[in-house]
């Protein structure tokens, strides 16, 4: 038996290391590549969040709250509204009537949240870069019960007077089922649940060239400017040019300067001698005596 083995693995020994090798390194490449990024755990949660853009954000980029990552961002989708500001399903894109036509559009983020949490009015939902140069996340805050507005979101009346506590919000979170159909056909589920709204932070680098291309017309008058006055002060033109070119005009005007400067020095001292004699309270009382003698 132990010589039909050794013949065996003598001959076939080769092709079983190579066959067991390439069968261990398909599985780590499985699992590294694809079931690394599944989550298993049955409470991921689906939150549909609506966003202007999705400028700078891609799926798979962290989701943080208070900077703690809490999942990841599953989907995006450009969908396209109705009248009356809701997302509109995949079929009616293409549809003519007026029922059917686009009045606006936005982004739809599935965010794979690891927690099932609750949101107050007082939420915010924010992208934003945590570097100049890193990806853009983003970045989820609950809210609380007793807490304030964000800047820029004024208290709704129905929520009563400020201090009074918020109730929790009836947020939509998207089951399997309604995951799947809105992938499909782009329909929300029927029912009053409300979706979260994010807010974009631009790329700064993006801000900063937005402002350089809606000011071009200052900038270039002003660029502009500054070139006429280096070429006035090269060719030594008007009266700062002729200081700066010409030697015996700037000399003139040093020396000027060093007179006034003498001529004040020489004043101050007259006045701190004047000051400090007693010919004027002399003048002031012989002034006073007379007055005195005429009354």
């Amino acid at each position: 038996m132990m010589r039909k083995l050794e013949i065996l693995w003598s001959k076939h020994g080769a092709l079983l290391v190579g066959l067991t090798f390439f069968n261990v390194m398909s599985f780590l490449f499985t699992y590294t590549i694809f079931l690394g990024k599944v989550d298993w755990r049955s409470e991921v949660v689906h939150l549909p969040v609506r966003l202007s853009s999705a400028e700078g954000l891609r799926t798979g980029v962290p989701v943080f709250m208070h900077g703690v990552e809490v999942g990841s961002v599953g989907s995006l989708y450009y969908v396209t509204l109705d009248a009356n500001n809701r997302p509109r399903p995949w079929r009616t894109e293409a549809g003519g009537a007026e029922a059917t036509r686009s009045h606006g559009q936005t982004v739809i983020a599935i965010l794979n949240m690891n927690r099932d949490l609750p949101y107050y009015p007082n939420y915010e939902v924010v992208t934003r870069y945590q570097t100049i140069l890193s990806e853009k996340v983003v970045e989820v805050l609950p809210g609380n019960a007793v807490g304030e507005m964000p800047y820029g979101k004024t208290r709704p009346e129905r929520y009563g007077p400020p201090g009074q506590a918020f109730p929790a919000l009836n947020t939509m979170k998207f089951s399997t089922a309604e995951l799947q159909r809105f992938h499909l056909s782009g329909e929300l589920p029927a029912d009053d649940r409300q979706m979260l709204v994010a807010s974009n932070y631009d790329d700064p680098l993006y801000l900063i060239a937005s402002v350089i291309v809606e000011n071009r017309g200052p900038l270039k008058q002003i660029t502009g400017n500054l070139r006429d006055i280096t070429a006035k002060l090269n060719q030594g033109n008007r009266n700062i040019a002729l200081l700066v070119n010409r030697a015996k005009l700037l000399n003139g005007a040093n020396g000027f300067l060093r007179d006034v400067i003498v001529l004040t020095q020489e004043a101050r001292e007259g006045l701190e001698d004047t000051r400090e004699s007693r010919a004027v309270i002399e003048f002031l009382e012989a002034v006073l005596a007379v007055s005195g003698a005429l009354i």
